[in-house]
C-alpha cells in the first residue's frame, strides 16, 4: 500500500523573502522592458550549468528566487544595440550579491555606450 503525503504548503513570508527583485530602467528613469538580468554563480561551476536569470517585464520589473550563495549580478541588452547595462551604483564590473539575506532589491540602468559606466551612479 502506498501512502501519499500532502504537498507542503509554502509559507507566504518565506516565499516572499526568498525573492530578489528590482527594476531595469533607462538613465532618464523610464522603464526598460525585456532586459535579461543574470545572477552568475561564483565561483563558476565546472562545465555547463544553469545560471539563474530572468527577463524584466514591459514595465521593467523583474523578480527571481535565488538559492543561498554568492553571485555576480549583471544585465544583458541586445548585442546589436548602442546600449550597455549594469547594476545601479556599480562601476560596470561584476556586482557581487551575497544571498541570504533574501528580499533584496537591485535596479539596473540601461544607457548609451558613451555614458557607460558613469550612468550607473545614483
Amino acid at each position: 500500500m502506498t501512502t501519499t503525503r500532502p504537498a507542503p504548503q509554502p509559507d507566504d513570508q518565506a516565499a516572499s523573502d526568498s525573492t530578489f527583485s528590482g527594476l531595469t530602467i533607462f538613465a532618464d528613469g523610464e522603464p526598460a522592458g525585456h532586459v535579461t538580468v543574470e545572477f552568475k554563480i561564483v565561483p563558476s561551476c565546472p562545465g555547463i550549468c544553469h545560471q539563474p536569470h530572468v527577463d524584466s517585464d514591459a514595465q521593467g520589473r523583474y523578480s527571481i528566487q535565488l538559492s543561498p550563495g554568492v553571485y555576480n549580478a549583471m544585465c544583458v541588452v541586445d548585442v546589436e544595440s548602442d546600449y550597455e547595462c549594469g547594476p545601479r551604483g556599480g562601476d560596470g564590473g561584476p556586482f557581487p550579491v551575497d544571498v541570504p539575506p533574501y528580499g533584496q532589491h537591485l535596479d539596473f540602468v540601461v544607457c548609451e555606450f558613451a555614458d557607460y559606466p558613469s550612468c550607473l551612479s545614483d
